[in-house]
């Protein structure tokens, strides 16, 4: 099995919470990649969930760890088990192994419903598992519950790291600040007083925490 962990070591680069202020034109549909060997499969996927979703199709395990490589922000996989040169499962390892499975949540497509094979999908990092003959309520839920509870999740990432920013801002100016103040009354450098003024600060920070 070849890894490609060139092309997945651009995968939390390319899916971290990121806010996009410029192409207003930019589609604004989340992205699924639908990975199965069988086109007739994808299709009925497609025409299942209709024209919500923006979709990227691969047809083999190779094909999908590519596509996740050079492609921002998939929101979510649909992955089939058995496929030609690479499987579902050897996909699911190269992820968990380059840790993408936790930036990418995968739900699982098969015909299998055993629960050895349901079982070792989890294990491997899945956040759900659909069976075939494909029933479209299910398909629809299951689909909308996992893109619903990432977004969440990404909202929730962007709002932490929007404060640490602006906590550091923050700090930034403050240092800038008591810089000027004591090097106004004091013969040391600026150089000197910055970083002691930034020990305080985060001293201060600490004792307060």
């Amino acid at each position: 099995m070849r890894h490609d962990f060139l092309s997945l070591s651009r995968c939390l680069e390319h899916n971290k919470p990121h806010t996009d202020k410029g192409n207003k034109n930019m589609d604004k549909r989340q992205k699924i990649l639908i990975v199965d060997d069988s086109k007739l499969n994808r299709d009925i996927l497609k025409e299942i969930l209709g024209e919500t979703y923006n979709y990227l199709e691969a047809e083999n395990g190779n094909q999908a760890i590519q596509m996740i490589g050079e492609n921002i922000g998939i929101d979510l996989m649909l992955l089939d088990i058995n496929m030609p040169q690479m499987n579902g499962f050897e996909v699911l390892e190269i992820m968990k192994e380059s840790q993408c499975i936790n930036e990418t949540p995968v739900i699982m497509i098969s015909s299998e419903a055993d629960v050895d094979t349901m079982r070792k999908a989890y294990e491997m990092g899945i956040t759900d598992y659909i069976t075939r003959p494909f029933d479209s309520v299910i398909v629809k839920k299951r689909v909308q519950n996992t893109l619903g509870l990432y977004a969440n999740q990404k909202r929730l990432i962007n709002v932490v790291v929007d404060q640490v920013y602006q906590k550091e801002e923050n700090n930034t100016i403050m240092i800038g600040i008591l810089s000027n103040v004591l090097g106004s009354h004091n013969s040391e450098s600026s150089e000197h007083i910055l970083p002691v003024s930034y020990t305080h600060l985060r001293a201060h920070e600490t004792l307060r925490h």
